[in-house]
């Protein structure tokens, strides 16, 4: 699993897009990070990374748990098609609640999740790609110390 960052999200309140500069955030005095904002059109949301969160932790493990691995032909080729089921796991270390984003990327078709994803999108696809790419997306709020697993499953094609 990636590195957590603190971050700070915020959608764009000016007339005018934001353009890549230097961000400094900080708390009355205290510098609490710096880093680098991309373009942000009027009324979009972005994030921007200030920290690594030390506090937060994860890891996540995939496995191909469809063993019958039936082949499906497409564009003269054949392809299995497994079934893959991953796994993540988050723990909040600090003694205030936090709301976790956890951001997967994957290729194949999303089949289903122990806890309902926040958002769901396609990547970039071409038409000779067999796999589209989607980024899949929860939202997590956790307690102190609290700890959540996450259980999904998709499938996917892959040339035999």
């Amino acid at each position: 699993m990636a590195d957590f960052w603190d971050t700070l999200r915020f959608r764009n309140p000016f007339k005018a897009p934001i353009t890549t500069a230097p961000i400094e955030v900080t708390d009355g005095a205290k510098v609490l990070g710096q880093s680098t904002i991309t373009w942000v059109n009027p009324g979009q949301e972005t994030s921007v990374k200030i920290t690594k969160a030390l506090s937060i932790s994860g890891m996540s493990t995939e496995v191909e748990v469809d063993q019958q691995r039936p082949l499906v032909a497409w564009g003269g080729n054949r392809y299995r098609n497994p079934d893959v089921e991953g796994e993540f796991r988050v723990r909040n270390y600090r003694g205030i609640p936090v709301k976790v984003n956890v951001r997967l990327q994957a290729s194949g078709e999303f089949l289903s999740a122990t806890v309902e994803p926040t958002n769901r999108r396609v990547l970039e696809t071409g038409v000779y790609e067999v796999n589209k790419r989607q980024e899949i997306t929860w939202t997590l709020s956790l307690a102190p110390g609290e700890e959540q697993t996450v259980t999904y499953r998709y499938s996917v094609l892959v040339r035999h």
